[in-house]
């Protein structure tokens, strides 16, 4: 195989819906047998390894899967490609977020926020492309993450930003509706979003309690 931008790019897919989807056990027995040529997707590998540890409660090996991922993301080439976008900016969301996760599993939970904010930031900054570059919206994990502390209306403000950019998302729509009924607020947009999402989730075969399967349902839903 001698793999090109675009090819690359559909063999870090995987890897990145097991992370969407909560497929921890799956992601941490998927085998590095890459082509050696991928080296963003070889890091891009450990990242969802250290996300899949923290979001198990494991921040010891979440560390050391980190730890890899950086060595790795040192070997990628400054002026390679995925896409309309530069690996080491779509890396660099990579390690924002993963190191988010770690910290908030590590009990800091400002500065694990001030991580998920800061990947966010450059998530926003990626070149559009189809699909996108990135496929994990890092709202959904922040926007999960004041929802468990009780920040509800810091939520509520993500979930908005989130459907401003994709009217039909489920992951916002479902945080938006909790966050809402959260504060007791706008019961009729609360319902009218609540419908919203059932009707676009009818078909699927995989049922969310928040906007990001690596963090558990708001405190009180569970």
């Amino acid at each position: 195989l001698s793999p090109d931008d675009s090819a690359e790019g559909y063999f870090a897919m995987p890897m990145e819906v097991m992370v969407r989807f909560g497929m921890w056990d799956e992601i941490l027995a998927e085998a590095d047998n890459y082509p050696a040529a991928m080296i963003g997707t070889r890091a891009l590998h450990h990242a969802a390894r250290a996300i899949a540890y923290a979001s198990k409660g494991d921040s010891k090996n979440a560390r050391k899967e980190q730890a890899i991922f950086v060595e790795k993301t040192k070997l990628v080439p400054k002026d390679e490609a995925l896409g309309t976008n530069n690996v080491a900016d779509l890396l660099a969301v990579a390690w924002h977020m993963s190191e988010g996760e770690i910290r908030i599993r590590e009990g800091q939970f400002d500065a694990g926020i001030m991580e998920l904010r800061r990947a966010i930031e450059l998530e926003d900054a990626l070149h559009y492309d189809e699909p996108p570059g990135w496929l994990i919206p890092v709202r959904h994990s922040l926007g999960a993450t004041l929802m468990r502390r009780g920040r509800y209306a810091e939520a509520e403000q993500l979930y908005r930003e989130d459907l401003a950019r994709s009217p039909a998302n489920g992951w916002s729509l479902y945080g938006l509706a909790e966050s809402l009924s959260a504060q007791n607020k706008n019961a009729a947009e609360t319902k009218v979003t609540k419908a919203k999402f059932q009707t676009i989730w009818a078909n699927a075969d995989t049922w969310i309690i928040s906007s990001c399967l690596c963090q558990p349902a708001r405190m009180g839903s569970e």
